[in-house]
Formats: structure tokens, C-alpha cells, sequence
């Protein structure tokens, strides 16, 4: 993740440590659709935790996920058990951008 102050007089420390806490917050309560959306969420929570800062930018890693089979335990999977596949790795970026 990175980003960009609206000013070059900030005070940088303090609002790293207050970015810090909104991702925390962010990522432990939030149910993820897919990485773009996990992604936005996480930048809009930095900016809404530090309005010196202008642009968020947050890239990583997506991987496609598979649905477990788990019918050999005679149970049916409704879509809350999933697996990493080795393959369609790409790499996902959001911007966030204060208006």
C-alpha cells in the first residue's frame, strides 16, 4: 500500500500509526466479495482515518479460488469452504482517491 499527502506539512508519524489502526479495523471486519473490493475498503478506511492524505493505492496478490468438494463427507458445500488453486495468479490494483 501507498500514498500520497495532499501537503507536504503533516505529520507523518501520527498519521501512519492512525492508517495502521483503520486497516486493522478495516480488514478484521469486513467480509470480503473479492480482492478489488477488500482492496477499495481498506484504502477508503486510511483516507477516512487521514484526511491529509489525497490518493490510496493498494495492489496484492489474487488468487482464484476453488469450492471444496465435500460431498465424499455427505455434506453439502453452500459456498463458505473454499481453496487456493495454483493457477490464474495475477496481481490486483486500487486506487482510492479523495473528492
Amino acid at each position: 500500500m501507498t500514498w500520497q499527502h495532499a501537503e507536504r506539512d503533516t505529520d507523518h508519524r501520527a498519521c501512519r500509526q492512525r492508517a495502521g489502526r483503520a486497516l486493522t479495523e478495516a480488514f478484521t471486519g469486513h467480509t470480503s466479495r473479492s480482492s478489488q473490493h477488500t482492496f477499495y475498503q481498506l484504502g477508503a478506511a486510511v483516507l477516512d482515518a487521514c484526511p491529509e492524505i489525497a490518493h490510496v493505492r493498494v495492489e496484492g496478490a489474487h488468487l482464484t479460488r476453488a469450492l471444496v468438494d465435500l460431498s465424499p463427507f455427505g455434506v453439502e458445500n453452500d459456498g463458505r469452504v473454499y481453496t487456493a488453486a495454483d493457477h490464474q495468479r495475477s496481481t490486483v490494483a486500487v486506487d482510492v482517491h479523495r473528492t
